[in-house]
Order: structure tokens, then sequence, then C-alpha cells
């Protein structure tokens, strides 16, 4: 399901899925700047306005988080990981992937089941490829 939504790009921001969330506190990685009192608008899966608290007034149907005293980062990317192919593990490594801020992954190895227990490769086959 992740990759299909990747796959089609950004949803249509839909005005009843609004969320807005205050009193945030922005991290810039860039420059390490901390941006306070921000509110962040998200309609769908899309993040579609950034202000300042005063500045910035979120859609009257919008779902209100306040987020005082948190903080918000870019997703974290975890470029070493260790994943299964089986689909009982993907339903319990992705989420907790999310929950933990990584909203990106490389995988380095994966099981390998039916039928890559199937597969070898000889020295005349690998000199095809």
């Amino acid at each position: 399901m992740l990759g299909n939504a990747a796959c089609k790009g950004p949803a249509e921001p839909h005005p009843e899925a609004a969320i807005s969330i205050t009193n945030v506190s922005i991290i810039d990685v860039v420059d390490g700047k901390v941006s306070e009192d921000m509110t962040i608008v998200v309609q769908g899966n899309v993040i579609t306005r950034i202000g300042r608290g005063k500045e910035l007034k979120p859609p009257k149907h919008a779902k209100a988080i306040d987020a005082e005293g948190k903080y918000i980062i870019p997703g974290l990317w975890d470029m070493h990981a260790h994943t299964s192919s089986e689909p009982n593990t993907r339903k319990v490594l992705y989420p907790t992937f999310i929950a933990n801020g990584i909203t990106g992954i490389r995988v380095m190895s994966a099981d390998c089941f039916d039928p890559c227990w199937e597969l070898t490769l000889s020295v005349e086959q690998s000199r095809k490829i």
C-alpha cells in the first residue's frame, strides 16, 4: 500500500480531512534554526500551508491539534534496514518505522522465500549478466 501511494503521487487534498497543528516548533535541519509558534495545515496526506501561529488561520473545518511544547522535523531515513518479505512482518515493521519517525528506508537485504530458494546461478549464467 505504501508503494502504491508513492507511485500515484500526492493525493488530492480533501477539506473534510484537514488537520491543523498549532503552537508547534519546526526544526530546520539545514541551518538548525527553530521556528516557534508555527501552524501547519495538512489536507489528506499533503502539507498545504505553514505559517506563524498568529498569521495563519487554519480552515474552520480542520481538526485542531495543539502541539505546544512539541517539535516537528522532516521524516527520518534509515539507510541500512533489514526487512522481511513475509507479509506479517511487514504489518509490524513498517508501522514501527513510521511510529518512530522513519518515513524512508533503504533495504540492505531481505528474507527471500520461494522462488528464491530455487534460484542458482552457474558461472556461465553469471557471465551473461
